[in-house]
């Protein structure tokens, strides 16, 4: 009683009514509705665009900066309240949400002079935070416990208890955080190291940290600490293409995490996918395949890394020429209507990928009707991918070469020559979009020669040598993002070629 008294006494009723949320009645007349569910919707595509629907006026108009301001506000009240209906410590992800929730909870507390609750709750949390090795918030809530059993209730052993604790944590979190900033290193210098342009004593001084972080490893295996660690190593050995031992750190990785008496399944998920993906590029596409279920386990269905993971083997399946699984992969995860937090990226990248299919499908490729793909429906779904000036991009584009030469269009795909050199010549210049040039070099000249295939096969031989002695690759450090390999889409172009010719002439 003595808890819930102090607590009513923060939170009379005249403060709880002043409290405003987002919640399930919201009214989409009101300009507050109307900003909301046009975000959530997508149907602004910018602030100007947003104010000019509800207020008839520019973004600079203070109506429309004041029901921003209070959109922003009701939806930062409303995330303390996010999945109170589930269990608090369903799976880790959700554990981690809601101790940094609950520790928030201890501060606010402390800062209102409610210190029974706040250490009633510090304490309780605490089990938590240490359960799922939350140690930054365990190593803060021992400060806080210190001076509550120390200077301000003289509890010795208490106090002794929290000491004690500080000092073990305060080791992890200097660990944690080196290894932090070892992988926070590594990804800046990603870019030089690639190239080969990182200066000799910078890369002696990478060498020299990631060898004193790694001998922690002996005293500190947190879940944080071996995850900064393992991803500096992965990332290193991926730059070097050395793929093999990326095979290698991503299971001892994985090892380690799973002699834990939590499962992380998020973090495990990243070694998992790095595992598949080296795999790949030692051209083991059959057991990158056989490693789905495995990798799926380690998601939620319906979630962002499960439509991840489907998208991958999806793309693993094209790159074995075994399109009709593609195509039955692609349908069986559509039919799951669940789409939890998935972000636009991957559900863009699924539009390119099924864009690809029904282009198998038009030629035959894979059994069922002709597919009726409409082009501009198709790139108003993916306007961020054709923002990027490489990656996604290039694939959209390929995509359209392919339908154009599919249905005999040969007037409007001389039209894009000309843009497509002068696309090929402006991005695509790095060693890491080297195949994406020859492909599209070799796809110009298609139009070039006129679409004869003895000509063209003849014209891009050169271009075809170095497309077949550069590998593909699937990782962080490569931007393209071949959909079917460039060596399987050319064979199809000069199928397509041949086809058209004999119908032509």
């Amino acid at each position: 009683m003595k808890l819930l008294t102090e607590l009513i006494r923060l939170l009379p009723p005249e403060k709880i009514s002043q409290v405003e949320l987002i919640s399930s009645d919201i009214d989409r007349e009101t300009r507050l509705g109307q900003l909301y569910f046009g975000i959530k919707d997508g149907l602004y595509s910018s602030e100007e665009e947003a104010s000019q629907k509800i207020y008839g006026k520019p973004s600079s108009n203070s109506a429309f900066k004041k029901l921003k301001q209070r959109l922003r506000d009701r939806l930062l009240n409303t995330l303390f309240f996010v999945d109170v209906n589930h269990s608090k410590y369903a799976d880790y992800s959700t554990a981690v949400m809601n101790c940094y929730q609950q520790y928030a909870q201890v501060k606010i507390l402390l800062a209102k002079s409610a210190r029974g609750t706040a250490i009633w709750l510090a304490e309780n949390l605490l089990e938590y935070t240490r359960k799922y090795e939350l140690n930054d918030i365990s190593f803060l809530l021992s400060i806080d416990l210190q001076n509550h059993y120390g200077w301000l209730s003289s509890n010795r052993p208490r106090f002794n208890f929290y000491s004690d604790l500080h000092k073990e944590l305060k080791e992890i979190i200097i660990a944690e955080s080196e290894a932090n900033e070892l992988i926070n290193r590594v990804h800046l210098d990603r870019i030089k190291i690639l190239n080969g342009k990182l200066g000799d004593k910078e890369w002696e001084e990478l060498q020299i940290k990631l060898s004193e972080t790694e001998k922690k490893l002996k005293k500190v295996k947190s879940t944080r600490f071996i995850l900064y660690l393992f991803l500096s190593k992965v990332t290193l050995s991926e730059l070097k293409k050395d793929y093999g031992t990326v095979v290698h750190l991503c299971s001892h990785a994985l090892q380690l995490l799973k002699e834990k008496t939590i499962n992380v399944m998020p973090i495990s998920f990243v070694f998992f996918r790095r595992k598949r993906n080296a795999l790949f590029n030692l051209g083991e596409i059959s057991e990158a395949i056989s490693m789905e279920s495995e990798v799926e386990s380690y998601t939620r269905k319906g979630s962002h890394n499960w439509f991840g993971t489907r998208y991958d083997t999806a793309l693993l399946l094209l790159h074995n020429k075994d399109f009709e699984a593609a195509h039955q992969l692609q349908l069986e995860t559509f039919s799951n209507k669940t789409q939890q937090y998935v972000s636009k990226g991957i559900i863009e990248s699924w539009k390119v990928l099924n864009a690809y299919l029904a282009f198998l499908k038009t030629i035959g490729k894979i059994q069922g009707a002709e597919e009726n793909f409409r082009l501009n429906k198709f790139l108003n779904e993916v306007p961020n991918f054709q923002k990027d000036k490489q990656g996604n991009n290039v694939a959209i584009l390929l995509v359209q070469l392919l339908f154009l030469l599919a249905r005999n269009d040969y007037p409007k795909y001389i039209d894009r020559l000309d843009a497509l050199n002068q696309y090929r010549q402006r991005y695509l210049k790095e060693p890491n979009t080297f195949r994406a040039n020859c492909i599209m070099r070799m796809m110009t000249k298609v139009g070039k020669y006129s679409f004869h295939p003895m000509r063209v096969s003849g014209y891009v031989q050169k271009d075809y040598w170095k497309l077949k002695n550069t590998p593909p690759e699937m990782s962080n450090n490569s931007a393209d993002v071949e959909i079917i390999r460039y060596e399987d889409m050319w064979e199809i172009v000069m199928e397509l070629l041949e086809e058209n010719y004999q119908k032509n002439h």
